[in-house]
């Protein structure tokens, strides 16, 4: 029966943090629909879950200090409750903010499932110490193995196989089974009748040894376990927010960071990490921060193959250093306070990351901040002498080379102002002759300044552009326009509005409609009538009253792909608003991702033709007119078909542009739906 009982823990240990790694993409991607892609409900979800494994943890806390009979019905009654009201979708709540709606929502359907996932590792953990008289801390580094095998498997098996309603029926499956072992469990653990063992006590008529007092934490090792924990999860957060600017936000930018943040507890939780393995840790942290500091690798307008090593190899010795830390301050028995101070400092560091940093600072200075902190802290606490003064010393060694590389890449900033919210971070740039709008990594747009030419469309914008080649050419068939942009960027697009065209924006950044309004002149200057709605774009076009002559799809320009804008019936809903010769136009300029295969197959299954324009202007044109190489493609009712070939063949004759045409075909292997998507298969490696 022991060897049984341990048999079933050692599976159900890392099948709860399976589930629980595996709700979370399978949850954010049913919301996305009903409240839209921003990053402020991503935001939400990502909370409810760190609140919700702080509250697995605190109840695992209690149960092991009640009475094992009440521990045992609380725990049974959990498996049970877990998968029976587990409701999936979510709760959806009209009427209400949506934060309060998707937190009210998921903790209505939610919380009684996701507590069963996060306390099990715990409760069991405390009754295997009981039978065997040591805390098995292999345990936690097992349990993260299970989350680990979640992060990998959703994005490149689970997400491209199968669909949501497939997903949520096998989610409710697995959760049956693994209430089906913890009832299992809680069995062989009623049954089990003797305390453990002693086995250095041989003597039988020796009288019990006494039980050992309450172990004394002291408050200076609970605020560095905490201090630790928070340094780590703040840097992984920060490495995944220089993904997300690249890739958006999707299962697939977290693999990297927080797979690397979870195998380093399953190696120092191993039980071989000590002192030596700390101190290699430091070292190759510190060699990789320096470089870091010193060349800028992560900050280059592109993730290049440095930049993304740098952000790797940061984020794992990092998280190494401060998990390996924790791990040789651990308590002898304690170890349900030790694992709630580490979910505090998770759910301390979620809230900074998420919610203060955007509003402290200007640039996503906490990535590089908790790397320098953290590595202070490891290399005082495992390399110093425990004198002061060779602590300072050493601080000052490594703080000061630090902070100077700092000072000289904050010199290079002048004439850049940062702007950051919880949707992402702008930088505005103001030279002699023009204004650029940027992130790290896209330019959003650019303008004159000398008024005679602040009304020429720049950028992606240009006229000799897929979407200047599509506005000039309706505007010269109508008399008037209603156009639909969802993405504002500067507000480019109204320089085409003439004064009897109409144009509504939508986008979900207030910081991007701060900018278009206050810092660009387009909007402004329009002779035309321009409306901005603070919105998510798709659920703005079903909402509209009206119909369109042209829907233009910009919130792909740079590299954060919002996949619920683009599914099939979202591709629907944008077809519903249009006129009968209306027209699709989306801009999918892109480094790392091709949407064109998506495109194909929904204009295959709608009867629309559809064509990629790709424009190349050259290099006097670059200059006089701030133009960039662009990538738009033209969705269109097949009755159209004769009059887009004779635009295009019009255009085809501008010899400032190399232009490229592709008209889709039979193929279109991609087809993603409000059920199915996964941005792996249209990354281009």
């Amino acid at each position: 029966m022991p060897r049984l009982f341990k048999l079933l823990a050692c599976l159900a240990v890392p099948a709860a943090a399976f589930l629980t790694f595996l709700l979370q993409p399978v949850v954010g991607k049913l919301l996305m629909p009903r409240y839209g892609g921003s990053a402020g409900t991503w935001l939400t979800i990502s909370v409810f879950f760190q609140a919700a494994l702080l509250g697995g943890y605190a109840l695992a806390f209690w149960l092991l200090r009640q009475p094992r009979h009440r521990a045992l019905v609380v725990t049974a009654a959990l498996a049970v409750a877990g998968p029976l009201l587990l409701r999936l979708p979510p709760l959806t709540l009209t009427g209400w903010p949506e934060w309060l709606a998707v937190l009210t929502g998921l903790t209505i359907s939610l919380l009684p499932a996701v507590l069963l996932t996060t306390s099990l590792g715990l409760i069991l953990q405390g009754w295997l110490r009981e039978r065997e008289g040591h805390v098995p801390w292999h345990l936690y580094g097992i349990s993260n193995l299970g989350s680990l095998f979640a992060l990998l498997l959703y994005p490149f098996a689970i997400e491209p196989a199968f669909g949501l309603a497939a997903q949520v029926t096998a989610l409710h499956a697995l959760l049956w089974l693994l209430g089906a072992v913890t009832l299992g469990l809680v069995w062989l653990e009623r049954a089990r009748r003797e305390p453990a063992i002693d086995v250095r006590n041989t003597n039988s008529d020796a009288p019990p040894s006494p039980a050992p007092p309450p172990e004394k934490i002291p408050p200076a090792t609970t605020a560095l376990w905490f201090t630790a924990a928070f340094l780590a999860c703040t840097l992984m957060l920060g490495a995944v927010r220089i993904l997300s600017a690249e890739l958006g936000s999707n299962p697939l930018v977290w693999l990297v960071p927080l797979g690397l943040y979870l195998l380093s507890f399953t190696v120092t939780f191993s039980g071989w990490w000590g002192l030596r393995a700390g101190r290699f840790a430091v070292a190759g942290f510190a060699v990789m921060l320096f470089a870091y500091m010193r060349t800028k690798g992560i900050a280059d307008t592109a993730l290049s193959v440095r930049g993304f090593f740098y952000l790797a190899a940061i984020t794992g010795l990092g998280a190494l250093v401060a998990h390996g830390l924790a791990y040789q301050l651990r308590p002898e028995r304690r170890f349900a306070l030790f694992y709630l101070v580490l979910a505090v400092a998770g759910l301390a560091a979620g809230i900074f990351a998420a919610a203060v940093a955007p509003l402290i600072f200007s640039h996503n200075y906490e990535f590089a901040g908790s790397a320098v902190a953290l590595l202070v802290l490891g290399a005082v606490r495992l390399l110093a002498p425990p004198s002061w003064s060779a602590r300072l010393a050493l601080t000052a060694a490594l703080a000061g080379p630090l902070l100077w590389f700092a000072h000289d890449q904050l010199l290079l900033e002048r004439g850049r102002h940062h702007f950051r919210n919880y949707y992402g971070h702008l930088i505005l740039n103001r030279g002699r002759d023009t204004i650029t709008a940027s992130s790290e990594t896209t330019v959003h747009g650019r303008q004159f300044l000398a008024p005679e030419r602040g009304r020429i469309p720049t950028s992606y914008y240009t006229r000799g552009s897929g979407v200047g080649i599509a506005l000039a050419a309706l505007q010269a068939e109508q008399p008037a326009l209603r156009i639909g942009a969802i993405g504002l960027g500067t507000g480019t697009l109204a320089a085409y509005a003439r004064a009897t065209d109409q144009i509504v924006f939508w986008d979900i950044n207030p910081l991007s409609v701060k900018i278009a309004r206050e810092d660009f002149t387009f909007l402004a200057d329009s002779p035309g009538r321009t409306e901005v709605r603070l919105r998510d774009g798709r659920l703005g076009v079903r909402e509209d009253s009206g119909r369109f002559d042209v829907i233009v799809l910009d919130a792909f320009s740079g590299d954060s792909i919002p996949i619920h804008l683009i599914t099939r019936e979202a591709i629907r809903d944008y077809q519903a608003k249009l006129n009968p010769a209306g027209l699709l136009v989306a801009h999918i300029s892109n480094r790392h991702i091709n949407l064109l295969p998506v495109l194909e197959t929904h204009a295959r299954q709608t009867g629309w033709a559809l064509v990629q324009v790709t424009a190349a202007p050259h290099g006097n044109l670059i200059q006089s007119a701030l133009a960039d190489r662009t990538i738009y493609v033209l969705l269109y009712p097949t009755s159209r078909a004769p009059a887009i070939d004779r635009w295009l063949d019009a255009a085809l004759q501008d010899p400032d542009y190399d232009y490229t045409l592709t008209y889709g075909g039979p193929g279109g292997a991609v087809d993603w739906t409000d059920d199915r998507h996964a941005i792996v298969e249209v990354l281009q490696w």
